[in-house]
């Protein structure tokens, strides 16, 4: 209050409240949208690494097959064991399907019975993406 009949001014206490209300809720505003754009790239980055992957297996697989074709001679062949050489080919294959596909590979085995098993992985911003996949001969289930 004030003396002789002047007016109570309550709200003078309250003056840019608004404004450091309106910073906060634009600062919460962007923390979730960094965050959801984050969590959006990292999906986006998996499903990359997974198509690099199920690719890389695939080309890896196919070059098996064929060096088993050749070897013996005939399309009817299966694909046996393969040589140091038929598996470094079929890794070698496997690195570059996976590197144009934007992923490094990170691992590759070959397994009996014409299978080959890989794994990727590609950056992001939130972190490494990794994928594993397989490919091989219908008969090596």
């Amino acid at each position: 209050m004030t003396g002789g009949g002047g007016v109570v001014d309550r709200g003078a206490d309250d003056r840019g409240s608004g404004t450091v209300l309106a910073l906060a809720v634009i600062a919460v505003v962007v923390v979730i949208t960094t965050a959801l754009g984050l969590l959006v790239g990292a999906q986006a980055a998996r499903g990359q690494a997974q198509a690099a992957a199920d690719l890389a297996a695939l080309a890896g697989a196919s070059q098996l097959l064929r060096a088993a074709v050749d070897e013996s001679g005939g399309p009817r062949a299966g694909p046996g064991t393969a040589t140091a050489s038929t598996r470094s080919a079929a890794c070698a294959t496997a690195t570059e399907a996976s590197r144009r596909n934007g992923a490094q590979l990170t691992s590759c085995v070959c397994e009996p019975g014409g299978v080959l098993r890989v794994a990727t992985s590609r950056r992001v911003a939130a972190g490494v993406a990794t994928a594993r996949a397989r490919a091989g001969p219908r008969s090596a289930r």
